[in-house]
């Protein structure tokens, strides 16, 4: 499998994350300073800066500084499942994308720890449920869940646009963008017969409208789960071409080859 990867743009987010963590703390330091000599108003605004400051460098740093980084995780759990592949990360409207012959894949990384739950609404619409994050850990160590399956949704449609306007040759035909809700937390110690195992948080994940599962159930998906169909070979010629033009000259330079299962 081939792996195309912007590592300048992870780089970039990267020293970005670690300048606004500091800063963000230095200005969380200034607030309470302030507050100290009761200047309420600057306070409050320098508190309210601080935390933003912070929680932009917390959504960045998840992405990009910690190290597995969530992509780097996706890509061990793909080797040796994916045969003929070409992974895109951070090159196109979706961060991770997998081309392979019967379509492009959209993985979509989620970090949030906690127990997870999907449950149906009374409209039928997917509700996201996150428990057993402590206070500390969901205001300044993680952002919120959201709603992976509306965050997915738009990811399909960036990237149905995205073909439309660089594909235009397969505009009329009906590309299949599958999906899959990937977490990415670590692994937590549990006692199994009097033997400590590590398994993922509780995830109650099967009423998702899109396929969800934690990254270490990943490989045995897609063993356990046959592609579709291949796409004409015109149809994923123009597939290829237009997310290469993306990676512009990363196609150039020697790339990250993952074997593939024999």
């Amino acid at each position: 499998m081939l792996i195309l990867r912007d590592e300048k743009k992870v780089q970039r987010y990267k020293r970005i994350s670690q300048i606004l963590s500091v800063v963000g703390m230095v200005v969380l330091i200034t607030g309470f300073i302030l507050g100290l000599r009761n200047i309420v108003g600057a306070q409050l605004i320098s508190l309210a800066v601080g935390f933003m400051l912070s929680q932009v460098a917390v959504y960045m740093a998840h992405r990009y500084v910690r190290t597995p980084r969530p992509d780097q995780l996706l890509d061990d759990a793909l080797r040796k499942s994916i045969k003929g592949g070409r992974m895109y990360h951070f090159l196109l409207p979706a961060d991770h994308v997998l081309l392979t012959p019967s379509g492009p894949i959209i993985f979509h990384l989620k970090y949030q720890a906690g127990d997870m739950s999907v449950s149906k609404d009374s409209k039928g619409r997917d509700k996201w449920q996150q428990k057993k994050v402590g206070f500390f850990r969901r205001f300044f160590g993680q952002e919120s869940l959201g709603n992976p399956t509306r965050e997915a949704e738009l990811l399909v449609e960036g990237l149905a646009n995205f073909l439309r306007r660089q594909a235009p040759e397969v505009a009329d035909q009906e590309i299949p963008i599958g999906v899959i809700i990937i977490f990415t937390h670590s692994l937590i110690r549990k006692k199994d017969n009097n033997k400590e195992v590590r398994v993922p948080a509780n995830l109650d994940l099967k009423a998702s409208t899109f396929t969800a599962m934690h990254v270490s159930k990943l490989r045995g998906y897609l063993r356990s789960n046959r592609m579709g169909e291949p796409l004409p070979a015109e149809t994923y010629a123009a597939l290829q071409a237009a997310f290469d033009k993306k990676a512009g000259n990363l196609l150039g330079q020697e790339q990250e080859l993952l074997p593939e299962e024999a």
